[in-house]
């Protein structure tokens, strides 16, 4: 098991459980990984608008083999990402009434 963060410095959860990430998402290579697990976070919206992020689970797509787990509220990046069908959803986020490819 590794783990991918945005940054190389710790993360801190909801719990108070803090990591140092294995890798950073620019060095990760998808081929490598057979899943990948998005966890959720307290405010889904920091992370919306992460390009990198939405790039990096774009490339984990492309890989056949690997199969990705999206929990809480990490599928509104899976949305973002594209692979998601497209419905329009009311959510408790703040998205509002629009499309968010699939994500109630």
């Amino acid at each position: 098991m590794e783990t991918i963060g945005i940054w190389d410095c710790p993360i801190k959860g909801e719990s108070d459980f803090v990591y140092l990430p294995d890798i950073t998402i620019k060095n990760a290579d998808p081929s490598r990984y057979t899943s990948l697990l998005l966890p959720g976070c307290m405010n889904i919206k920091t992370l919306y608008n992460n390009e990198d992020i939405i790039e990096f689970i774009r490339k984990c797509a492309e890989n056949p083999e690997l199969k990705i787990a999206s929990i809480s509220s990490s599928p509104y990046l899976l949305a973002k990402a594209g692979l998601l069908p497209q419905q329009n959803v009311h959510d408790r986020h703040g998205f509002g009434n629009k499309e968010t490819n699939g994500v109630v």
